[in-house]
């Protein structure tokens, strides 16, 4: 059976299980806790007006909905929860740049370990101990 489900949704089983469920259920836990204390406004006495059928189609809609613009808005809306959008200048230079030596340290250290290195001396310096070339 999940396989059939996951054949008729192909793609968006990602966007379904990954954004429109937890969506749906933080929508939940609001309808059951938050909007009971919240019945003195109008919009919030239609809502409760409607029949408990009603009311979870206007869930799972509004899920859908705002699920799709969460996982379109996925990148945006990483950077400033990360962070990264907060740092200043000064701070985010120096850290790219921290992450980028890293990196490149990491692919050197991974030739060297392999044997996929230019020579010795490259392998001496990257690893900082003599003669561990393979």
């Amino acid at each position: 059976m999940t396989d059939l489900v996951k054949g008729v949704l192909g793609g968006a089983w990602s966007i379904l299980v990954g954004w429109i469920l937890p969506t749906f259920i933080s929508l939940q836990l609001v309808a059951i806790f938050i909007v009971p204390s919240l019945s003195g406004y109008g919009a919030i006495q239609v809502f409760q007006s409607f029949d408990l059928a009603a009311r979870q189609g206007i869930l799972v809609a509004i899920a859908a909905t705002l699920g799709i613009v969460l996982a379109a808005a996925k990148t945006q809306l990483y950077a400033p929860l990360e962070g990264y959008a907060l740092w200043p200048k000064s701070v985010n230079g120096r850290i790219m740049w921290r992450s980028l030596v890293a990196r490149a340290s990491a692919k050197s250290v991974g030739r060297c370990v392999s044997g996929i290195s230019a020579g010795q001396q490259q392998c001496d310096r990257v690893l900082g101990v003599p003669g561990v070339m393979p």
